[in-house]
């Protein structure tokens, strides 16, 4: 296995939102690609647009976190 095929977690690791459907779904499908494209810009935003921006970061660091331990402790097989 060469260039990442077949191996998930870096993707898990930088996209939770996008591979949270992984938990109960088989294959990809084309809306994932699309949260994984607006996550990191959606972030920025939330950044961006508010005054308290530690609070904010630690939030989007925490929710990120908790988001990869759930995919990868209930992700289908398929995805292991």
């Amino acid at each position: 296995m060469g260039g990442g095929h077949g191996v998930f977690a870096p993707a898990i690791i930088a996209f939770p939102w996008a591979t949270l459907p992984l938990i109960w779904q088989t294959n990809m499908a084309l809306y994932q690609i699309a949260i994984a494209a607006v996550q990191f810009p959606v972030y920025g935003m939330l950044l961006d647009s508010v005054q308290k921006k530690l609070l904010v970061r630690l939030t989007i660091l925490i929710v990120h976190i908790v988001l990869v331990i759930l995919v990868v402790g209930f992700r289908d097989a398929t995805w292991k």
